[in-house]
Order: C-alpha cells, then sequence, then structure tokens
C-alpha cells in the first residue's frame, strides 16, 4: 500500500466517523428540544422532529426516551392507533423491554396491552462428536471362538443449521439440517495365529436431526432444557485405512482411503435425546447440550462378503453394528418475536 492511499484511507475513515459524531449529536438536541417541547404543552412538533432520528442516529438509551416521547405524544394528542402503532415499532426494535419503575404510568398502561413472543429461531450449529458403535453379530475369516476385537471411540465434528418454532413459552419444536464426520477404529486380533487386523474409518454425512425441547424454568437468564426425537442420516462417502498381517512373521499389508461406501446402508435412522443450557441474549441465545443418537439400523449391509477387495486384501469382514454417537453442540440463535396487541 502506498502512503499516498494509505493516508486517503485515513481521511475517509475520520471523515465518516466525524459525520456519524456530528449526526448523533444533532439528534441528541433535537431529543432535549423535544422534551422541552412536551413539558411546555407544544406537541405538535415533536414528531416531525423525532422521526429523522429515530432508526439510527440516537444511542439505544435515547431511542427508548424518544420512543416513549412519541407514545405519550400521541396518547396526550388522542390519537389511539399512532400510538399502538409506534408501541409496535418499539418492540418490534426492543422486544425484551421490561417496564422501569421511573417508566410514564402511559407506557406503562399501554405497555400491559401488548405482548412480544419469541415464535421463532434461527440456529447457528458446531461441535464434536464420538463414535460408540454396538455390534449386534460378529464376523470373520478366522474362528470366532479365538477372536478377540475392540473398538475405540474416536473423535469428529459437525456443523449445521436449525430452527425452533416455539409452542407457548416451555416447548418447542427443532427441525435441523448438520453435516458430520465420524470415525472409529475397529481392532480384530486372533489368539495362537498371533494375527492382527486394524480398520479406521471415516464417514460422512448429512443429518436430519427432528426434537421436541422442554424449558422448565423461562423466567431465569439461565435455564436448562431437555429434548428427545428422531434423527435421520445420509452416508455420501465413507473410507477406510486398513493394516493387516497375517502371522507374527508377516510383514503388514496396508491400504489408504479405501471406498466402503457401497458397503454401508447409506440411509440411516434413529433416536436422539440428551440434555442441555440454554443463555439468554439481548437479540438471541446461545446454547450448549449434549446428547445420544441411537441408530436403528445397521450399519454395514447385509450382504457382506460381497466387498471382495476388504476381504481378499486385508482379511476383514464388516460386523453386524450399530454405529451411534455421542456429541456435544453450541448454537448461536437469532431469535425472532411476534409483536401483538392482546
Amino acid at each position: 500500500m502506498t502512503r499516498s492511499l494509505y493516508y486517503t484511507i485515513v481521511i475517509v475513515v475520520l471523515t465518516l466517523v466525524g459525520i456519524d459524531a456530528s449526526s448523533q449529536s444533532v439528534c441528541s438536541g433535537k431529543l432535549e428540544q423535544a422534551k422541552q417541547l412536551f413539558e411546555s404543552g407544544q406537541i405538535e412538533q415533536i414528531p416531525s422532529l423525532l422521526d429523522s432520528c429515530l432508526e439510527d442516529a440516537f444511542t439505544k438509551e435515547e431511542q427508548v426516551v424518544a420512543y416513549q416521547l412519541l407514545i405519550q405524544t400521541y396518547l396526550f394528542d388522542y390519537n389511539q392507533s399512532k400510538a399502538d402503532e409506534t408501541m409496535t415499532r418499539f418492540l418490534t426494535k426492543f422486544p425484551t423491554y421490561k417496564i422501569k419503575e421511573s417508566d410514564p404510568a402511559e407506557i406503562k398502561e399501554l405497555f400491559e396491552r401488548f405482548e412480544s413472543r419469541n415464535v421463532w429461531s434461527l440456529e447457528v450449529t458446531a461441535g464434536g462428536n464420538m463414535s460408540h458403535l454396538i455390534t449386534n453379530q460378529y464376523y470373520s475369516i478366522y474362528d470366532l471362538l479365538k477372536l478377540e476385537t475392540s473398538n475405540k471411540m474416536r473423535f469428529g465434528f459437525s456443523a449445521g443449521l436449525q430452527a425452533t418454532r416455539y409452542i407457548g413459552d416451555h416447548f418447542g419444536v427443532v427441525a435441523g439440517l448438520k453435516y458430520m464426520m465420524t470415525n472409529y477404529q475397529n481392532t480384530e486380533n486372533i489368539r495362537d495365529d498371533v494375527a492382527e487386523n486394524k480398520i479406521t474409518e471415516n464417514t460422512h454425512w448429512i443429518a436430519l436431526p427432528v426434537t421436541f425441547q422442554w424449558y422448565p424454568f423461562v423466567k431465569k437468564k439461565v435455564t436448562p432444557f431437555i429434548y428427545a426425537g428422531a434423527e435421520a442420516g445420509y452416508i455420501l462417502y465413507s473410507n477406510a485405512d486398513f493394516r493387516t498381517r497375517l502371522s507374527a512373521n508377516d510383514p503388514f499389508t496396508k491400504g489408504t482411503g479405501i471406498d466402503l461406501t457401497t458397503s454401508r446402508n447409506q440411509f440411516q435412522y434413529g433416536i436422539t435425546g440428551g440434555l442441555g443450557l440454554r443463555w439468554k441474549l439481548p437479540k438471541g441465545s446461545f446454547k450448549v447440550w449434549a446428547g445420544y443418537t441411537y441408530n436403528l439400523q445397521s450399519f454395514a449391509k447385509a450382504d457382506r462378503y460381497a466387498d471382495s477387495k476388504a476381504i481378499l486384501y486385508f482379511q476383514h469382514i464388516d460386523d453386524d453394528f450399530a454405529y451411534n454417537l455421542v456429541y456435544l453442540n453450541v448454537s448461536y440463535s437469532l431469535d425472532l418475536y411476534q409483536i401483538r396487541k392482546k
């Protein structure tokens, strides 16, 4: 960056900051003028004085004062429809506003005639997972009586979007779409023959969870919640690294990135549930939750002998197992409110 370009950028930024500060100073002066007009009973000039500054040029505290001043102006002018309209705009801007003791009585009375309900939230989620395999039936080219097998939980991750439709204050229905990467490691040892087979499989999914959430303590800023529901998943692709030997004197046969997608039941479905915490923020909320997904569909296809490459080169036959997940997620949500008169 040349020196002249640098100076040009600095001048532009300082000019914009100066304009913004000047605009805010002008509007702060208008608010003080509007207060004086209200106190003297000259309310006709107040709407035109404040409207140009109402959305952007005031600070948050000044906006609250300006909206309340406008509402009082319309009420004193017997213009109920404009007072209701301005209260709706005010609650749209500040949907979680709580009435203060210092607020004017007219504001308190009109405020009580309105309700601001959080009806939807849109969330961005991310988190980690660990595989938890439950084997229903073992298979091997070796004698099953000599087979020693173990599955190692390994870490993966997920990211996605979800939407919540709140039903009253305590319940919500959540639907989401997420991308997941999961992996596990399976080790087989054959006693006496000293054969060893290790497979590390990485799977990439798209999942659609639909859950029902319960928030027992909605009046608190931090509230626990419980959720349960169903989850459907689709395997995009799955590949594995193999490390195999037939005896202690044989070298290891290795395979990297072996495609096992066609050996998997690509459509998976199961049940999910868990516990979490929600922190309410000014315009949304932050959540953290932990849960478990139990898949009801076997991960490996029933025709497990069709994958001749895995059998011939790596002496591996898939077990019949459910691919379950333990997970921990976080999310940030943007809350959408419905403002209406009671």
